[in-house]
């Protein structure tokens, strides 16, 4: 599990008990303020971690659910405009408007780790509204593989979401389209 200083205050009680706790090897410290009881720590859990705020999109969480096939280089994450800038450069953050960043948010399980990340239907709206962010291959892969599963995705939710976006009606027309 992973750990922010002031967690480990409060199950500790001080700096002197997490120093011990270092020594001993049962606290090992990550990176930038960050604390794990083990080794088996992921990228995505120190992510999550580090980023609360943050939602795993794109390529990522494309990926995520297997709707793409290549494991992308860099966490794509989705923050509200108003935040501040991610200096990582194994994020890429993609800047999204308060009226349509809650939409979709679920939290998902992999690996141990439980993850903010945009459901299917809010991601196909995304990929349809920034195909052109896409290589040709990116979004033809991603949009095959949406062809698949478009019986287990819920129209009405999509429907429903397309209605925040100022462009809904065109957005629905292209997704039309490709699913």
């Amino acid at each position: 599990m992973l750990y922010r200083f002031r967690d480990l205050i409060d199950k500790y009680g001080n700096g002197y008990q997490i120093k011990k706790k270092m020594a001993s090897g049962q606290i090992i410290k990550r990176n930038d303020g960050l604390y794990a009881d083990s080794d088996n720590i992921s990228f995505t859990d120190v992510i999550v971690k580090k980023y609360p705020k943050a939602v795993i999109t794109g390529l990522t969480a494309y990926y995520c659910y297997n709707l793409y096939d290549i494991n992308p280089p860099v966490i794509h994450v989705a923050s509200q405009r108003d935040t501040s800038k991610i200096s990582n450069p194994t994020i890429v953050q993609h800047f999204v408007a308060k009226s349509i960043f809650k939409l979709g948010i679920i939290n998902l399980k992999i690996n141990n780790s439980e993850i903010k990340i945009y459901d299917k239907e809010k991601l196909l709206i995304e990929l349809i509204r920034n195909k052109d962010k896409y290589s040709e291959s990116q979004f033809s892969n991603i949009i095959d593989n949406y062809k698949v599963i478009k019986d287990t995705l819920d129209f009405h939710k999509i429907n429903d979401y397309l209605s925040y976006y100022p462009n809904g009606k065109q957005l629905s027309i292209e997704l039309e389209k490709y699913v």
